[in-house]
């Protein structure tokens, strides 16, 4: 009984295990999905910006005068400074998300590693058990013929 007891409950864990490891690779999909999204978000918004940079150069040099040009392209060059930040923010924030993945799994896999160590320990636990079952009833079987 003790013996069923014990391993229905070694089964219960490894069926836990097996939920937080499905889950563990649910959360990296989606980070990896998250920096994927987050890269094409910035790829997108660099060629916006290149074009809308081009389209403002072409327009300066055929309709506005020169003084008003330079004030152009320092707005262009404020532009893409601002888009450069925006791209080390969003690198960061990739970085970031990426040691929280790092971080999140290395607990995950302790975890495992924890969890693994109990089962192994209920199943030693369990054979020493089933030895100990068995040879009370072969004393039993022997006291009964004696």
């Amino acid at each position: 009984v003790e013996s069923n007891t014990l391993r229905d409950s070694l089964r219960e864990e490894r069926e836990r295990q097996e939920v937080m490891q499905e889950d563990h690779r649910r959360a990296l999909d989606e980070l990896h999905e998250q920096r994927r999204g987050a890269e094409s978000t910035l790829s997108r918004r660099e060629e916006e910006m290149q074009l809308r940079i081009k389209t403002l150069e072409k327009e300066l040099q055929t309709t506005i005068p020169e003084s008003q040009l330079v004030q152009v392209q320092e707005e262009a060059l404020r532009g893409k400074q601002e888009l450069l930040g925006k791209l080390q923010q969003t690198q960061q924030e990739v970085e970031r998300l990426e040691d929280a993945s790092l971080s999140q799994t290395q607990r995950l896999e302790a975890k495992m590693r924890e969890a693994e160590s109990v089962i192994d320990d209920k199943e030693n636990r369990i054979q020493v058990l089933c030895l100990e079952v068995k040879e009370a009833e072969e004393h039993v079987i022997r006291e009964q013929k004696h």
